[in-house]
């Protein structure tokens, strides 16, 4: 069931993010790792295409838990609700 709650909090997570090839993240692993401990995300690509993400660990964890998706529809619910207030007052 976990799988569903975090590819939903994925697709409602919205943030730059750096972008990075798999060779320069054998250059740069200490200098990238640093980074992703300050708050950075990177999304790193072999070939062009992205094959994975490394993001801080207490980003990682609110994933996996749901507990962004929680949030974002929340969100949306309090969204939907006030257009349907707004188009019943026009």
């Amino acid at each position: 069931m976990k799988k569903p709650l975090t590819l939903c909090y994925l697709k409602c997570y919205i943030r730059a993010m750096k972008k990075i090839n798999v060779n320069k993240l054998q250059n740069k692993i200490s200098q990238v790792m640093r980074e992703v401990e300050a708050g950075e995300v990177f999304e790193v690509s072999r070939y062009s295409k992205p094959v994975a993400y490394l993001l801080p660990q207490k980003e990682y964890k609110v994933a996996v838990s749901g507990e962004g998706c929680k949030k974002c529809m929340e969100d949306l619910r309090n969204i939907a609700s006030k257009l349907k207030t707004h188009q019943e007052n026009e």
